[in-house]
């Protein structure tokens, strides 16, 4: 439960996606708490948003990054349409990453050195990302990490095994990534293990913009079909953030250009869903932040119907 006195809520969503959960908004000057959620399956009678990469071969005790600057998150400005969200100063005029050294260990599924893995690669988009989001004039906080096997976040009960693989809550600003599940969804890929990560923390970015916020008022109060496309269109955006910082790493310290384009490639390799779109419109997205490295690619909010679908 938040400062607020609110809790976070779930909704349904399909196999292997990132989804985003968190309480329904009872006032716009109020901070949102989200939980975002690699599935492995429905959950019963809970509300998702959700996106949904090719994971077909990836995600860790509490581990805290290094932080870089603290301060509140402002809920105080709130979207009331898609023009607002458009309007985002993280999207408009938009800001390319700066290119980052990201230096990585060896790969390897050892709890100890997968851990350090996530965590060399959560400095990376860290270093990546601060600029950024200060620059769009918000606070930078950086998330922490929790690789426990059965992972509670201070957003509520955490989801089971069968239920979730990874998922982000942005009440205690944790990416919670047990190991056991996500060896079992995407084995020893390191690519895909980015890819996941790299998303997991695009959604972090969009909380801290207050994005995320102004999407879940907008859905609260949209009927069914604007609110699956909300959620694809916030989705797709995590998919684009990822692309961004890999262009932002590629061909730099331990990424190479084959590192990237295979990690972006791992967007579109699963089934189409209604909350994260199809499977070409999740790899496209992706490939339009790697391509463009500028957060103005990421704009789904402007983009027609057809490629959020």
């Amino acid at each position: 439960m938040d400062e607020f006195g609110r809790g976070p809520y779930y909704g349904p969503m399909p196999s292997v996606p990132v989804a985003i959960v968190g309480p329904r908004p009872e006032s716009r000057f109020r901070r949102s708490v989200v939980l975002i959620l690699v599935l492995a399956m429905l959950v019963v009678g809970i509300f998702w948003v959700v996106l949904v990469g090719r994971m077909a071969a990836g995600m860790p005790r509490p581990v805290t990054g290094t932080p870089l600057a603290v301060g509140e998150i402002d809920r105080g400005q709130s979207a009331k349409s898609l023009v607002d969200l458009a309007a985002n100063s993280l999207l408009k005029p938009g800001s390319k990453l700066p290119t980052t050294d990201c230096e990585l260990p060896e790969f390897d599924t050892d709890r100890k050195d997968l851990e350090s893995y996530y965590l060399a690669a959560i400095d990376c988009l860290n270093r990546a990302w601060r600029p950024v989001v200060l620059q769009a004039g918000n606070a930078f906080v950086p998330p922490k990490l929790d690789t426990q096997d059965s992972p509670k976040s201070d957003c509520g009960e955490g989801p089971s095994e069968e239920e979730a693989t990874a998922f982000y809550c942005s009440e205690d600003r944790t990416i919670y990534m047990p190991r056991v599940r996500l060896i079992d969804a995407v084995s020893d890929y390191p690519e895909l293990h980015m890819a996941v990560l790299a998303h997991e923390y695009g959604h972090h970015v969009q909380y801290l913009s207050d994005i995320l916020y102004a999407e879940r008022l907008l859905e609260n109060s949209a009927p069914k079909d604007e609110s699956l496309e909300l959620s694809r269109r916030t989705e797709l955006q995590a998919n684009c953030f990822a692309g961004v910082f890999l262009a932002a790493i590629k061909d730099h310290g331990s990424i190479s250009s084959k590192f990237a384009d295979d990690s972006v490639a791992g967007y579109d390799g699963s089934d189409d869903t209604d909350t994260h779109g199809t499977a070409h419109n999740r790899g496209m997205w992706a490939k339009r932040g790697l391509e463009a490295g500028n957060t103005i690619a990421c704009d789904t909010w402007s983009a027609p119907v057809a490629e959020v679908k």
